[in-house]
């Protein structure tokens, strides 16, 4: 079973993310998507029971730009992809929060990302 430390650490992640996100969330209606991106949003939105993500956020990760897909569920992982559409790792989320420890340093409480799309609020 869980630890009680654990379940602080995972509690304290989500506190981190949700504050962070009410200070520098900015939505960015970036035409300029990459075509493999566009393609999954389409098919997130064709079946949101289904989904993938219910958002995307775009980060700097080792000085390049990825994109960050938020779980639809908190025992879920959160992937980063690369520009190119590929699987980074997993940087937060799943049970414990942590993701699956091949790039911790991902996401950072001061990490700047943009929103740059949401799954309509109906469809959820």
């Amino acid at each position: 079973m869980f630890q009680p430390r654990q379940i602080l650490y995972a509690g304290m992640l989500v506190l981190v993310l949700a504050t962070n996100a009410i200070a520098q969330v900015e939505v960015n209606a970036d035409s300029k998507l990459p075509d493999w991106l566009k393609s999954k949003i389409a098919t997130m939105e064709a079946t949101p029971k289904f989904a993938e993500a219910t958002a995307i956020w775009k980060v700097r990760y080792k000085k390049q730009d990825a994109y960050l897909f938020l779980a639809p569920c908190c025992d879920q992982f959160n992937s980063l992809y690369s520009a190119a559409g590929i699987l980074l790792c997993s940087p937060s989320g799943g049970i414990t929060g942590r993701g699956d420890g091949k790039c911790r340093d991902a996401i950072k409480p001061k990490t700047k990302y943009a929103v740059v799309w949401r799954m309509p609020e109906a469809t959820r």
